[in-house]
Order: structure tokens, then sequence, then C-alpha cells
């Protein structure tokens, strides 16, 4: 995962350099999914492992759903 401070930092000089070389842009912004929250409310549902597997969304919590090993308990 990515630390909040750098995410900001590389969040907002995007948006900065946007700004400055295409100030009449729009932007679309949504919302960051709660990874913890996914894992938490389906690691044990095959389907969504399955897609997460497939898809290869977000590779270092559902790598593993269902392992509660060390270096897998993600804390929110």
């Amino acid at each position: 995962m990515t630390p909040v401070a750098a995410f900001r930092a590389q969040y907002e000089s995007a948006l900065a350099d946007l700004a400055a070389g295409s100030p009449q842009a729009y932007v679309y912004i949504v919302s960051i999914p709660d990874v913890y929250r996914l894992w938490a409310l389906f690691h044990e549902d095959p389907n969504a492992r399955l897609r997460w597997r497939l898809t290869g969304v977000c590779k270092s919590m559902p790598a593993r759903p269902a392992s509660w090993q060390a270096g897998f308990q993600f804390a929110p």
C-alpha cells in the first residue's frame, strides 16, 4: 500500500501539473475503495476470490485471501 503522505503528495502534484498545463480541464475524481473492508467482507467468498485472481486487482490483499499467516494480517 502507498503511504498516505506519499499518495497525497503525488495526487496534489498531478493536479497542479494538470491545472498548469490545461487550466480548462475537467477532472472526475472517484473514491478509492477501502481494500481492507472489501477483503474483510469477501475473503471467504469463492466468487470474489476467483475475480481477484483473474483480474489481478490489488494483488497485496487478495493474493492469499484466506491466510492469517504473519505478513498477511491487514489492519484497517
